[in-house]
């Protein structure tokens, strides 16, 4: 034992007992010292009896202690520092490596392909009907009040060949005779969003 052991030990022996609280670790704490030849190995033993070689992260080295509290292995590591020995210490808490999770990208979803509906546009001018037509079925507008002129003349905006018509259930403006009664029910409909008075008549 030299001197450097002897003193150490003087100083250790003569501070009051004290305990070790045991510190949280992942692993046991394993004091080591290199190199790991047999000379080493016997200087090693007059302070750690039971030393002995074994590796390390694949090198040999000289196993000095395997513990469970960092603070004894901490005071192990000193002394065989102190004694003049390259001594180190593994092990404690590891922390697991950090995996970012893969970026992956959504899948792109094309919107599927739809036809727009077909509209038909909308009948803007009537056609050019003759009032004197064989039609049975009348688009009429009959002559209240207002004189059969203005009535005519509001007609004829739309329905250019309109003329009056003269009945003995009344006078009226005759804007066109249709085989159909829906396609009279139709111009009777328009007249009537323009504000005439319009129906259908059949005869």
């Amino acid at each position: 034992m030299n001197r450097f052991t002897k003193s150490f030990l003087a100083i250790a022996g003569s501070v009051v007992a004290y305990s070790w609280a045991p510190a949280a670790h992942a692993q046991p704490y394993v004091v080591y010292v290199t190199p790991s030849d047999l000379t080493t190995l016997d200087q090693v033993r007059t302070i750690v009896p039971d030393a002995f070689r074994s590796t390390v992260d694949g090198t040999q080295v000289i196993q000095a202690g395997r513990f469970n509290s960092l603070a004894l292995a901490d005071e192990r590591l000193q002394l065989l520092q102190f004694s003049g020995f390259t001594a180190q210490r593994t092990g404690g808490v590891i922390n697991p490596p950090i995996v970012n999770p893969p970026i992956t990208n959504p899948p792109i979803v094309n919107p599927p392909i739809t036809n727009p509906p077909i509209v038909n546009p909308p009948i803007t001018n009537p056609p050019i009907t003759n009032p004197t037509g064989q039609g049975r079925y009348i688009t009429a507008v009959p002559i209240r009040g207002a004189s059969a002129s203005f009535t005519l003349q509001q007609v004829r905006q739309h329905f250019p060949f309109a003329a009056v018509t003269e009945t003995r259930r009344g006078n009226y403006v005759n804007a066109g005779a249709y085989s159909s009664r829906a396609e009279a029910e139709a111009w009777s409909y328009f007249l009537r969003a323009r504000g005439l008075d319009a129906r259908v008549l059949y005869f």
